[in-house]
Parts: C-alpha cells; structure tokens; sequence
C-alpha cells in the first residue's frame, strides 16, 4: 500500500528546499542525489522520496528532516492507503510556494516554534537558558543550536534555517556584533523580508547600537576585517582560497548591511535582559504569542 506521507512530503521538499539543501539531505540519507532522474529541483525532490518509500525509509526521511529543518510541519507516522470503501483521512495541507512567511502560520497553527540567535561564551548566557526554559513551560519551542543541532550537523544550514525563521529572538550584544556567525544569521533574516516583524531584540548593554557614531565602531570594525583577510589572501596562490573568498564576501555584506540593521535595530523599543527576568519574560512571550496570532488569522 501506497505511504500517503509520498505527495506532501514531494511538495515539502520542492517547495522549501534549496538545491544544496536537497543535497545536503540527500548525503545524510546516504543516496548520491546526481543519480536519481530529473535534473531540475522538483523532479530530484520528487525522485528522491520514491526512492524512499520503494525502500521503506520515509521514517527516516522525516526523522533527518526535521534534524535540519524543524520550523517545518513534516508529516508524522505511517499513513496507508484506507482500504476499498473507507474515507481517506483529509489531505495535509500543501506549503504555499511563496516561501517561509506563509510556512509560519502553517507552523503558528501546527505547533509554536521560537529560534534564537546570541552570541555563545558571554557571562550572560544563563539569560538564554533561563528564557528557553520560561517559554518551554509556556508550550512554546525554542529551536536553539545547543539542543537541535545536533553532533556533527551542518552549522550553515542551521544558521540558515534561522533566517528563514518565522519568529526570531535575537540577543544583541558587542560580542554578536562582531561574530560573523551571529552576522550571518542577522543578514539571512533581513534577506527573507519582514524584518521587524520576524524579530523580537534584547539588547545588551554593551551593544553600542543607539548612537550614531558608536554604529561607525562596528562598521570600522569589519571593514579591518577584510583587509586583514584581502591582505593575507594576497600571500598564498589563489588554488589555495577554497572557502576563503566566501568569508571576504560575508564581511563585505555584513559591512555593507550593519549600518542600516542595528538603525533599525535602535528604533525599536526593547526591554533591558534585567527587565524580561524580572517580568518573567511576559512581555517578549506576549509579543510573539500576538504575531502568531495575526497569522493564525
């Protein structure tokens, strides 16, 4: 009998992920993607989950997919055909192909889901604990790294499934300012649209975002990191830059991009970690529990 997870899960695949994402699942699968017929994206994604249900591996087709991409609502359990004369339970509803925004109340109304971006290592980390167990007991999901990552999971495609994000917290600090990792995330989020919308800040006292000349700071900062990185490029024979000309154009965006993100960023009126803690983090919870709810709707 037919597995009625096939067509949902084509259409999840063709619909929200990238080539190098369908790849990327496909390694982990352990299914060399160029072999399967069909070359453009929708066919290989079509292609591959056949392959897995012929073999019986849709449990874990959903299993690693959730690993790289739990904002998503994958299908849940074997679901056989109905035999003759019964009803066929309804449909899962098809992702909207017009990308991560409509994908968010999809989840909104599935089950919440929050991620986190912070810079790691600073004394005021246990804030992001204590957050994450505030809103866990509320029922809602906090996709952080420490816990869904995973050993040896793909750090970009983690970072990246942060910017496609529907809810974002996003924990400001000089450290953050200044991680090309955390930069990353901030640029992926602004690239999917919605800005303000998807991000709810806690600024930290040391992020000097709320004067002019103090946002100058982080603007000198990255471009003296990348020309210490053009320089020392310049001493080895370019066979020898793989993966080296990909960090110079991140800077470059993020030189380009930190001017306008932390102005935004300094409009908004946030509430000190102090604050949060001492309210129980009630106003953040309100704030995304209001945005759900105008996508429920």
């Amino acid at each position: 009998m037919a597995d009625l997870r096939l067509v949902p899960l084509m259409d999840l695949l063709a619909d929200f992920f990238n080539r190098d994402e369908l790849d990327d699942l496909a390694t982990r699968l352990e299914i060399r993607l160029a072999n399967l017929a069909g070359s453009a994206l929708p066919a290989q994604a079509r292609e591959l989950v056949k392959y897995l249900e012929r073999r019986k591996r849709l449990d874990d087709l959903v299993r690693i997919g959730q690993s790289l991409r739990p904002e998503l609502d994958w299908p849940d359990g074997a679901l056989p055909t109905p035999a003759p004369g019964t009803t066929a339970p309804p449909e899962p509803r098809k992702p909207s192909s017009t990308g991560t925004a409509t994908a968010g109340a999809s989840l909104a109304q599935s089950k919440a889901a929050v991620y986190i971006s912070y810079a790691h290592g600073q004394a005021w980390e246990h804030i992001v604990d204590e957050l994450d167990r505030n809103f866990q007991a509320r029922g809602i999901e906090i996709i952080r790294d420490l816990r869904n990552l995973g050993y040896k999971g793909s750090i970009k495609a983690f970072m990246e499934s942060i910017g496609r994000g529907r809810y974002v917290i996003v924990v400001i600090s000089d450290k953050y300012l200044k991680s090309e990792h955390c930069m990353f995330e901030l640029l992926e989020i602004a690239h999917h649209g919605d800005f303000q919308q998807r991000i709810f800040p806690i600024v930290l006292e040391d992020a000097d975002i709320y004067k002019a000349i103090e946002r100058i700071r982080y603007i000198k900062y990255w471009e003296q990191r990348i020309a210490e990185l053009d320089t020392a490029m310049k001493e080895v024979g370019s066979a020898n830059l793989h993966g080296i000309r990909e960090a110079i154009d991140l800077y470059t965006r993020i030189r380009h991009q930190i001017a306008g993100l932390t102005d935004i960023l300094s409009d908004m009126l946030v509430l000190t970690p102090e604050m949060h803690r001492g309210s129980d983090f009630e106003s953040l919870y309100q704030a995304i529990e209001a945005t759900m709810e105008q996508d429920r709707q």
